[in-house]
């Protein structure tokens, strides 16, 4: 049974503001000892390799920060619904992502892992100065209504933590510091 985000929300907060640098801290290690065949590794994500992947978690930081932080307007918003793909529909989160990682591949992978950097700084300042109780945009993992703060960072930890596991599958490493399962960093914290 599915549940509302006032039903998790009376269920507790969980804080995971204090995990989100060390998750990025331990990816830019990741992607800073890539060799060039590395970035082109094949991953889950049918339609991106790792270099992919690494793009498309600066490019949620990015657009996170500009709508969540700066108040614009969600450039999803303006993305018009596609024919499917694969045999998928592929609405506007996916063609918006889809058109952000192919406009950022001329990027080198020093620069996107400066970039990630900084984006992981400037994202965990956000999640850590907003107040975790005021109500943000729809996490579509709970529901269709706004969620607080605490829970749009949790879905941004989940987030993270699901790409850089597949980038660690693609270079066929171990989950390493991720420890297998998301909620793991969690508890040890």
């Amino acid at each position: 049974m599915a549940r509302t985000a006032g039903e998790l929300s009376a269920a507790g907060a969980v804080d995971v503001v204090p995990l989100l640098p060390g998750e990025r801290a331990e990816l830019i290690d990741l992607l800073a000892s890539l060799d060039d065949p590395d970035w082109d590794r094949p991953t889950e994500c049918p339609a991106w390799n790792v270099k992919g992947v690494a793009l498309h978690v600066l490019g949620d930081d990015l657009s996170l920060l500009a709508r969540q932080r700066d108040a614009m307007v969600p450039s999803v918003l303006t993305e018009p619904s596609q024919p499917a793909w694969d045999g998928a529909p592929v609405g506007p989160l996916d063609r918006f992502n889809e058109r952000w990682v192919l406009a950022a591949t001329f990027l080198s992978p020093t620069l996107i892992v400066e970039l990630l950097r900084l984006t992981g700084e400037w994202t965990h300042a956000w999640y850590a100065t907003v107040d975790p109780n005021t109500t943000g945009e729809v996490v579509l993992l709970v529901g269709p209504d706004p969620a607080p703060y605490w829970m749009i960072a949790a879905r941004e930890y989940l987030e993270r933590w699901v790409h850089h596991l597949q980038i660690r599958r693609a270079l066929q490493l171990d989950a390493g510091p991720l420890g297998g399962h998301p909620y793991a960093p969690m508890a040890a914290a």
